[in-house]
């Protein structure tokens, strides 16, 4: 345990490897988004048909959609039929429909008369029946791309865990104690200090550990500060997956093989063996998001052991407030939800507490709903507690006319500050309420004023009503 003063510097050491992880993180998100929204014409099918066969063939685009369609027809009858005969061979002629089973001859014949539509040139045929080959042995582009960034973002984890590691040994320098690892003299006589011999050792200590497995990984921090896979992760078999499809694509081109089921016993449905496995994006996104979770949970409970609460206040539950915050407000509802979950009940400080409680509110209310969260938020006592949690529960129960006239109670009193009152993502409710009510307001007024009458008249001296007199 740290018990000088230099707690806030020991902490800030843990810190700046879990930035570095949520920056690479981030890019990997904001990636697979610009992916997801922009790389479908990669994997248009007419595009790419329209492409390979430009080149080939002197055609209309619509003609040679449909000559590619009745070649399509004819290829896959043919397809068909000899699986089912058990004579699966690739020397079929197409061009010749006496050697096709009588099932797919009127195939064959409707793609002779359409292409004869296009061209008299027989060969033509050979050029259809290529481009179909090809379209079908196609790796989808979106799907390579959505692997290769799935193999960053497991890569941003292998290198949080190797900081995290080392951090660990400056901490508590007396863990490598326990390496077997053997050094020579010159390997020794190559530093000049203590200190840096220890950190080469770190290095390579670290390294050691990082070629074992996740679950290797894992046993480590159970073994050196009681941190269990259970604790960083409330889906540890969904992250044992990510990690071992990663390792897929890497090694097998994502292929299924024995080691991969070998490794998750667990899966209720595995696939056979061969089986081409894909990284869609709702996987790419749900694996970026329990990566994201997991690495910051680790963090948080590593710092949580290794140093004290400081004024009734522990420096990693600020940490992973923050870090909640900044995910709230991205929108990032799943990671907020996770990392509220596994942290906000072990928080030293109550305030803390509740702010992450009411943050995993805000997530939960946001991806499902109000009734997701109405019977926790019901039953929240707050008469006690500063004003902004009272402020909260309302907002959270959608009580927006009372909420928003605490808000402005509270905004004058200096109880809540301008900035949370512009960005809380709590309040946003609230801040549409009053933007409405501001301009209804507003509306009423230039009706009211172009309604009005204006009174030119006045008295004369003898009390009556004199008019403007014309010139």
């Amino acid at each position: 345990m740290a018990t000088d003063g230099s707690g806030a510097l020991k902490t800030a050491a843990f810190q700046q490897p879990l930035s570095n992880f949520l920056a690479g993180m981030e890019a990997v998100e904001e990636l697979a988004t610009f992916a997801r929204e922009h790389a479908h014409p990669l994997d248009d099918e007419e595009r790419v048909i329209q492409q390979a066969l430009s080149s080939r063939v002197k055609a209309t685009p619509e003609q040679n959609m449909a000559a590619y369609a009745a070649v399509r027809r004819m290829m896959e009858g043919i397809t068909d039929a000899l699986s089912e005969k058990g004579q699966a061979s690739e020397d079929a002629s197409a061009e010749s429909p006496e050697g096709v089973d009588a099932a797919v001859r009127p195939a064959v014949e409707e793609a002779i008369e359409v292409i004869r539509e296009v061209s008299t040139d027989t060969s033509v045929m050979a050029h259809y029946i290529m481009v179909y080959s090809k379209n079908r042995a196609r790796v989808a582009r979106l799907g390579t791309l959505n692997a290769s960034l799935l193999t960053s973002a497991v890569s941003n984890f292998e290198v949080l865990i190797s900081n995290l590691i080392k951090q660990f040994l400056r901490e508590r320098p007396d863990a490598l104690r326990g390496d077997d690892s053997k050094y020579s003299l010159a390997e020794v006589s190559a530093y000049e200090s203590l200190e840096e011999f220890r950190d080469y050792a770190a290095d390579r200590y670290a390294e050691g550990v990082l070629r074992g497995s996740f679950d290797d990984w894992m046993n480590w921090f159970d073994k050196q500060l009681k941190i269990k896979l259970h604790d960083v992760s409330a889906t540890s078999s969904g992250l044992r997956e990510v990690f071992q499809r990663r390792h897929l694509f890497v090694h097998n081109g994502g292929r299924v093989n024995r080691l991969y089921l070998s490794k998750l016993p667990e899966l209720k449905s595995p696939p056979a063996i061969d089986t081409q496995l894909n990284v869609d994006p709702a996987y790419l996104s749900s694996a970026i998001d329990d990566l994201t979770a997991a690495g910051t949970i680790l963090t948080t409970l590593i710092v949580r052991k290794l140093f004290t609460a400081v004024d009734h206040e522990h420096p990693a539950d600020s940490m992973a407030s923050d870090v909640a915050y900044e995910f709230l407000r991205s929108a990032r509802w799943s990671v907020v939800i996770t990392l509220t979950s596994a942290l906000s009940d072990a928080c030293t400080s109550d305030y803390t507490r509740y702010v992450m409680k009411v943050n995993g509110w805000i997530a939960r209310k946001r991806l499902n709903g109000v009734e997701a969260i109405r019977s926790e938020v019901d039953a929240w006592q707050v008469s006690a507690l500063a004003p902004r949690f009272r402020l909260a529960r309302l907002a959270l129960l959608d009580r927006t006319e009372e909420a928003h006239d605490l808000a402005q109670t509270l905004l004058e009193q200096n109880e809540l500050e301008q900035a949370a009152w512009e960005s809380w993502p709590l309040l946003q409710e609230i801040r549409d309420f009053a933007a409405t009510t501001r301009a209804q307001s507003e509306v009423k007024q230039e009706l009211q004023s172009a309604t009005a009458v204006p009174h030119t008249d006045t008295l004369g001296a003898t009390g009556e009503l004199n008019s403007p007199q014309d010139d």
